[in-house]
């Protein structure tokens, strides 16, 4: 019995396992519900603002530098199990550098990020794990005013590297120019007491929404491809509980036809021993 004894082990293993997966499916699945409605809302804020910001817009914007820098702040995921969420991004930022001129730094955003060093070898600038592990207002106005700060001094051009959601299914990695903000102006609002005071305010409060927007779309879709590696997972172990349950029957029977023969066997002995 000790091949139905080790196999009923494996069993309740992979069980156990499953049952694990069954509630992070769950877990997780109440988790992206939670983050699609901070992204929807936080998008049509965004929008709204960005019509404000369109109108201050300054267009004595500083010229570039001749030795142009660029900064790319990478988003990407807080904990594993989500296939290749980061790795197609890391391969859209990789592209990136290659078609941008001039030299580069990037600020990273998540655990996962860190991982960019040595996947694309660029100067870090700064890293941050625990802004997109559990991203609040005020730690993202910290990461922004950093970023402001370093663009003003720079004159370069900033772009932020992020998974954008598209369905449950899809995550499309995106790379988009943040700084300088491209404005073309517009007369929809009633300024006071001037556009060029306003401005620095509203341009620090868009980067810190416009970043805040994209960790939130960035976590939507590292949940939903957890849900997928989870799900497949699930699925996984079900199959091999089958598959387990036929192996266990059949080296029982298997024990039970060998015990039998070996009754059979003494029996007839026995008999014959007594003839």
């Amino acid at each position: 019995m000790s091949d139905v004894l080790l196999l009923k082990n494996r069993y309740k293993t992979i069980d156990n396992l499953g049952a694990v997966m069954q509630a992070m499916l769950v877990i997780t699945a109440a988790k992206s519900q939670k983050a699609k409605k901070k992204f929807l809302y936080a998008s049509k804020y965004l929008d709204e603002f960005s019509k404000l910001l369109n109108c201050v817009h300054s267009t004595e914007a500083p010229k570039p530098r001749a030795d142009k820098k660029n900064l790319v702040i990478v988003i990407s995921s807080s904990k594993g199990m989500c296939g290749g969420f980061n790795e197609t991004l890391f391969r859209a930022v990789r592209n990136h550098l290659k078609l941008t001129y001039g030299s580069h730094e990037a600020y990273l955003l998540g655990r996962a990020a860190l991982k960019i060093e040595r996947w694309v070898g660029v100067k870090v600038f700064a890293k941050d794990v625990e802004a997109v592990r559990s991203p609040s207002f005020l730690h993202i106005s910290e990461i922004a005013d950093k970023i402001l700060k370093w663009q003003m001094s720079t004159c370069g051009e900033v772009f932020i590297a992020y998974n954008s959601y598209k369905s449950m299914l899809v995550q499309k990695p995106n790379v988009i120019k943040l700084l300088p903000f491209d404005g073309v102006g517009s007369d929809d609002y009633i300024v006071e007491p001037s556009a060029s005071d306003l401005y620095p305010m509203l341009l620090l409060h868009y980067l810190e929404s416009t970043i805040y927007k994209y960790i939130i779309e960035s976590e939507l879709g590292e949940l939903n491809a957890r849900m997928l590696v989870v799900k497949g997972a699930t699925d996984s172990s079900k199959d091999m509980l089958n598959e387990l349950r036929i192996r266990i029957n059949k080296a029982r029977q298997l024990a039970i036809t060998s015990e039998l023969s070996e009754i059979v066997s003494s029996f007839e002995a026995l008999a014959q021993g007594e003839e």
